[in-house]
């Protein structure tokens, strides 16, 4: 835990120093990319998004671990995955959202599917399953 203090810490201090240079090597498509959205006026410069993406990534990685931390902690808090996948349908305004049986299909396709299932599989194999057999509407 105090590692991930740590992370936190150094999260909340982002953009309060001067940068520094690094060295980094970046796929040169990711390169390409970059320069590109640099030239279409839509960052700043390589730099700037680097960090950007870089902080928006350790950021994703600590709220994680804190997730994870508080769930081994509490692990009757953690949310099922068919729970996941039917907010997923929601947010994404899917059609298949506004069906009543929804929540009961996702965790009768999620005990099929086994444990390891991820919310974004088991949706989009749900959607299919629905679709194959008529019922999609």
């Amino acid at each position: 835990m105090a590692q991930l203090a740590d992370l936190l810490d150094a999260l909340e201090r982002v953009g309060d120093q001067a940068g520094r240079p690094v060295s980094a090597h970046l796929d040169p498509a990711l390169n390409d990319a970059a320069k590109a959205a640099v030239a279409l006026g839509l960052t700043e410069s390589v730099s700037a998004l680097t960090g950007a993406a870089l902080g928006a990534e350790l950021r994703r990685l600590a709220l994680r671990a804190t997730l994870d931390a508080h769930y081994a902690r509490r692990p009757d808090d953690r949310p099922h995955v068919a729970e996941v996948a039917l907010f997923l349908a929601a947010a994404r305004k899917l059609p298949v959202a506004d069906r009543p049986d929804l929540p009961a299909i996702l965790r009768g396709m999620a005990d099929a599917m086994g444990a390891d299932v991820d919310p974004e599989t088991l949706l989009a194999a749900t959607v299919g399953h629905l679709a194959i057999s008529g019922s999609a509407a």
